[in-house]
């Protein structure tokens, strides 16, 4: 049974739940020895349950792929960052034709979507297996007409409703995302519409580190994010896109770390007079990096 299989966790979590069970059971029983039972079958429980904890957490951040890396006992060599092919690989590789497609991960309809979210994948997708893209995601209460955007990122085009929460496209939308996909899991950036601005802004503030750049389309004013563009009229959707997705890294590799934070460029000045904030970019030019 592999270390990071699922059937692991869940034998590990019932022989956890069957310990505890088999301790309260026996507590008030066996005498004199109830003193040595009793201690025992909580230290036997409590042993289980930080196994069953890590087992899940190895799975999740992929610290030891095998139980050969488990058992690896030499000294550290050099960093290697284990890429997991996504579980819509396999379907992908049989069509390889299709690059854009409605998405229905478990659990998508208690999103609260107008319709199943399309997603597009980069078109060397498959030529790399072990590569990590970065996303756009596209919100909007109306379906978008996107036009063809040549680039090494996977879009997700995702029609809101009045009750999609601000949650669901910060957490639960990327989390199904990163195991259906080789997506990265910060530095993405988001495409929105003047009518779901409010949404947007919500989004990104509830996960600044996954949506550090914003592209606005047919807002009247800009919104206050850490990266932003404005484009004042609907049919700038390519170039909004493809702002979007030269502020996402590139495409990363399995011996790269995953950046989670770009350093600023140094900034030159030869006078002491206070600079003036940087102000949101209009009709879709790029703003400079602080």
């Amino acid at each position: 049974m592999p270390l990071t299989s699922l059937r692991l966790i869940v034998l590990a979590a019932v022989v956890t739940v069957g310990a505890l069970a088999a301790t309260v059971l026996v507590w008030p029983r066996w005498g004199r020895w109830r003193f040595l039972v009793r201690p025992s079958g909580v230290l036997l429980t409590e042993a289980l349950l930080i196994v069953t904890v890590g087992l899940a957490v190895n799975r999740s951040q992929e610290f030891y792929p095998s139980w050969a890396a488990l058992r690896d006992t030499s000294g550290p060599g050099p960093a290697s960052y284990h890429v997991s092919a996504g579980r819509l690989d396999a379907w992908l590789a049989a069509r390889p034709s299709v690059l854009s497609f409605p998405w229905r991960p478990p659990g998508w309809t208690s999103w609260h979507l107008a319709a199943a979210p399309t997603v597009t994948v980069p078109a060397d997708y498959l030529a790399h297996p072990a590569w990590r893209y970065s996303a756009v995601l596209i919100v909007g209460t109306r379906p978008w007409a996107l036009p063809p955007v040549a680039g090494p990122t996977v879009l997700v085009n995702v029609t809101t409703t009045a009750s999609t929460s601000a949650s669901t496209l910060a957490g639960a939308l990327p989390g199904s995302l990163g195991r259906d996909l080789r997506v990265t899991s910060h530095r993405w950036a988001l495409v929105t519409s003047a009518a779901d601005s409010a949404l947007a802004r919500r989004v990104a503030t509830a996960a600044r580190g996954r949506f550090p750049a914003v592209a606005f389309v047919g807002v009247a004013a800009p919104a206050r994010a850490a990266q932003t563009a404005y484009f004042p009229r609907a049919a700038m959707i390519k170039a909004a896109l493809t702002w979007a997705a030269d502020e996402t890294p590139p495409p990363l590799a399995a011996s790269a770390p995953e950046p989670a934070y770009l350093p600023p460029a140094p900034r030159r000045s030869h006078h002491l007079k206070p600079k003036p904030k940087p102000k949101a970019v209009r009709h879709g030019a790029r703003q400079p990096r602080p």
